[in-house]
């Protein structure tokens, strides 16, 4: 089958890790990075860039790996907003559209990030006319940090 993960959260947060990595903690969202491409997840897009760049480019990786490029070398096409993403054709596609958790939707005019509904169509219709069949989770992880108490005042977070 062919499979994809979309979220407004990280890409690498406990729900869409669930299906795509195994970890001993669901902190540990750096090995969730390493794995969900090698494991041949077809389509990755939400937030959390961090965890595919090593802490020289800004990211969190303490290994120096730069996972983007990695995926890159293994047919992945990258995509970091909203116009590079709706020019991807089918295939494997990794979009990581923020460095932390995408934005709010109410905050989201003022990026360059996707709406859900564009990751969504982009997800589906990339792989939709696999001969086995999807396996598609979407969801919209923002609506859950909206309900913390400190999500407000950190947007990226």
């Amino acid at each position: 089958m062919a499979t994809g993960l979309v979220t407004t959260s990280r890409i690498t947060d406990a729900t869409p890790a669930a299906f795509s990595a195994h970890v001993e903690s669901r902190d540990d969202e750096t090995a969730v990075a390493a794995q969900q491409f090698r494991l041949g997840v077809d389509v990755l897009l939400g937030g959390r860039r961090s965890h595919f760049l090593p802490e020289s480019a800004g990211g969190r990786r303490k290994d120096g790996r730069i996972l983007a490029d990695e995926a890159r070398r293994a047919g992945y096409a990258l995509a970091e907003t909203a116009t590079e993403l709706a020019g991807l054709k089918t295939g494997k596609m990794l979009g990581l559209f923020s460095i932390g958790n995408m934005a709010f939707e109410i905050d989201r005019a003022s990026t360059a990030e996707p709406s859900l509904g564009a990751m969504a169509t982009k997800a589906l219709d990339a792989l939709a006319h696999h001969p086995r069949g999807l396996f598609v989770m979407i969801e919209g992880g923002r609506i859950d940090h909206a309900a913390h108490p400190s999500a407000r005042a950190t947007k990226t977070d």
